[in-house]
């Protein structure tokens, strides 16, 4: 079954996903309203529409990682390696202190004014975003790539899905460890719903920084 696990997402079901999310983006960019409430259901439909390729596609397979979906599991060893991810990030954020760097002026997250807007904000960029971010580069691109071996999976995933959070022509370091870090205990655990709550803490930690100057 573990050997079986990512070679599903390929050919026709890896085009008609990547497309399908190309005209969602495409369609939400063009589509009038508030940013944070357009992202939200944009994700939202993305998560559906992933799923349910694969479910048209494969609808007697089982999908390991992707379908079923194992909740119970998924979370407990979610919840172990967010804890060494914490570890990891406070051992960081203490090397910066000491070397004279602040970490939170570092990050610089910047939040919303509105209480609503923060709350929404956090939501959608901190929950929504995350799960649908997951089963894309984890449960599609992942997947796709895992036929060449882990190492190739790990880092083309997580190379693809820094570049897709590129700001302002900058390499974004916490998406790159965060990339390599969901990638790895998705190859490590053959289960989506593991990164899912290790990127969905670590986003709801990143943000919590930002209302920091608001509370200090």
């Amino acid at each position: 079954m573990e050997t079986r696990a990512f070679t599903y997402y390929c050919s026709r079901p890896l085009i008609a996903t990547v497309v399908g999310v190309i005209a969602l983006e495409t369609a939400a960019f063009f589509a009038p309203g508030p940013w944070l409430i357009k992202t939200g259901l944009l994700r939202i439909i993305e998560s559906a529409a992933i799923i349910g390729i694969a479910r048209i596609f494969y609808p007697q397979a089982m999908l390991p990682g992707l379908i079923p979906l194992d909740f119970s599991s998924g979370i407990k060893k979610g919840l172990i390696w967010s804890a060494w991810f914490a570890v990891a990030a406070a051992a960081g954020a203490a090397i910066l202190l000491i070397a004279g760097y602040h970490p939170v002026k570092i990050l610089n997250i910047s939040l919303p004014e509105e209480t609503g807007l923060i709350l929404l904000f956090f939501l959608t960029g901190g929950i929504i975003g995350p799960v649908a971010e997951e089963l894309f580069f984890r449960g599609v691109i992942f997947a796709a790539l895992r036929p060449w071996g882990p190492v190739a999976a790990i880092l083309g995933s997580s190379v693809i899905f820094l570049l897709a959070h590129l700001s302002n022509g900058g390499i974004a370091v916490t998406q790159a460890l965060g990339g390599l870090v969901f990638s790895f205990a998705y190859e490590m655990e053959k289960n989506i719903i593991v990164p899912v709550v290790i990127h969905v803490l670590s986003n709801l930690a990143l943000f919590a920084t930002g209302l920091l100057p608001l509370v200090f």
